[in-house]
């Protein structure tokens, strides 16, 4: 469960990182949110295309147009604070409970 906190944590400072490089752009006069899929294209668009090509063929056509494509027109910010926020929430410590009453 530690790992899914420290997943958690670390998608929530990705998304934190995502919101004010937004900022930025807005205070430069470019009003748009950018989305997961232009972040991975700037970073390694082999590795985007490599995986569109990989899912078509060995999993299904169907999971790459709708879904994830769905995904990666999202804005940054809110996929990473929402993965975030579900991993840590999954990941976090439930209180003890005692089963005997005194």
């Amino acid at each position: 469960m530690v790992l899914l906190r420290i997943l958690g944590g670390w998608s929530l400072i990705i998304a934190i990182m995502a919101l004010v490089y937004d900022l930025t752009l807005l205070t430069q006069g470019i009003y748009r949110l950018t989305s997961v899929g232009r972040h991975w294209f700037a970073l390694s668009p082999s590795t985007l295309n490599l995986s569109q090509a990989g899912i078509e063929r060995h999993v299904h056509p169907y999971l790459w147009n709708p879904v994830l494509t769905s995904v990666l027109t999202t804005p940054a910010f809110l996929v990473f604070g929402l993965l975030g926020i579900a991993l840590y929430a999954i990941g976090r410590r439930r209180p003890a409970v005692n089963i005997f009453a005194n």
